[in-house]
């Protein structure tokens, strides 16, 4: 998907030794995203999960959402044969199964997600949650 990041190279440094402080750099260092500071979502899904197929044929197919999704870093994490270290990761975000999204402001400091969306979700639900964590802060 665009502006979607691979997992693999970032799973293997989320689940090592290294300190989760913001997924979004960590993201940055791994593959040099064009969105360094930019706001994240972490998409976790698994090909034997109906609700993220349903998902990504309907709400992550939309051009609205398209959009929505180019202005944050967005990363996927396919958990399909669901491996220790894929457990790991899990178990660490506090995620107990896909679909889950997490949401991460650009200026997160830690590796909690400022909103967590759990189960199947709708259209609406996810822009509002894109619009939230990319809206730039009153100053």
């Amino acid at each position: 998907m665009p502006g979607a990041h691979s997992a693999p190279a970032m799973q293997a440094l989320l689940v090592g030794a290294i300190p989760l402080a913001g997924l979004a750099a960590h993201v940055a260092r791994v593959d040099n995203s064009p969105l360094v500071g930019a706001p994240a979502m972490a998409d976790f899904y698994a090909d034997w999960c109906v609700d993220c197929a349903r998902m990504k044929r309907t709400v992550f197919a939309e051009a609205r959402v398209r959009r929505a999704r180019s202005r944050v870093t967005a990363i996927e994490f396919d958990v399909t044969a669901y491996h220790t270290g894929q457990q790991r990761l899990m178990q660490r975000l506090n995620v107990f199964g896909p679909p889950t999204l997490l949401l991460y402001p650009a200026s997160a400091e830690n590796e909690r997600p400022r909103q967590r969306l759990l189960g199947a979700v709708d259209t609406a639900t996810v822009l509002h949650a894109l619009d939230k964590i990319a809206a730039k802060p009153s100053t």
